[in-house]
């Protein structure tokens, strides 16, 4: 590594003087060196997680919607995990609104670790978790089987290399599956405008989960949801 501004030797001093301001110089470049890669050490460190259940639902607030509703339901709900480790945004998709509040008191009852992406916080993509009701106290059933769970999100450099060659931005609403290899395939764009498609199927292409699990088995898990909106920075 070459130092700039300090290899400036007075030529009237004698050979030990500059033998021993030579030393000093290599010994400030040694320093450089080393400080140099514990920098891009510590730049390599830089943690990327996905969002992290620490705990289940309150499986009294299931029960008390059994005895309260008492039908049979299933729902699907979705939510984000904000960089506070809670849910927020949660939409209940049950089959009897009569159990949505219950849904979203049961969602609320988790605790989380957030998403690190390069050691940054974020707000997580969309999750999803099922209950089955009347059958079951609302936990999520046996059949119903264990979401994926998202490992590589897409990054925002990828989204603003999207909005660069359609040269536009808009809204996304993709869905697609996630295979027992835990890659997206199916992928439906379903971009607003549609010039944005290709890009965006490019960048879901790349995102990457843990797979869907049934009865101790990956399995095939389709509809997985990935709503995006594109601002065009111009």
């Amino acid at each position: 590594m070459k130092t700039i501004g300090m290899n400036t030797i007075d030529i009237k001093r004698s050979r030990g003087e500059r033998s021993r301001g030579a030393t000093i110089i290599r010994s400030l470049g040694a320093v450089l060196v080393a400080g140099a890669a514990a920098s891009s050490a510590f730049a390599q460190d830089k943690e990327t997680r996905p969002p992290k259940p620490l705990t289940q639902p309150d499986m009294a607030i299931l029960q008390e919607a059994v005895d309260t509703v008492q039908k049979d339901a299933e729902c699907r709900a979705s939510y984000v995990i904000t960089t506070e480790a809670r849910p927020k945004d949660i939409v209940p998709n049950c089959s009897d609104p009569a159990y949505d509040p219950y849904v979203v008191r049961a969602i609320e009852s988790m605790t989380y670790q957030f998403e690190l992406f390069d050691g940054e916080p974020f707000d997580s993509d969309p999750l999803i978790y099922p209950f089955v009701f009347g059958k079951a106290p609302g936990a999520p059933a046996e059949d119903a089987g264990t979401p994926p769970v998202l490992k590589r999100s897409i990054s925002p450099a990828e989204l603003s290399r999207a909005i660069e060659r359609a040269k536009t931005g808009g809204v996304c609403d993709a869905t697609f599956t996630v295979g027992v290899d835990g890659k997206p395939k199916d992928i439906h764009p379903n971009c607003d405008p549609a010039k944005l498609d290709k890009q965006i199927e490019k960048a879901i292409e790349r995102m990457e989960y843990e797979p869907g699990m049934k009865d101790g088995k990956p399995v095939e898990w389709p509809d997985v949801k990935q709503p995006m909106n594109l601002t065009n920075p111009d």
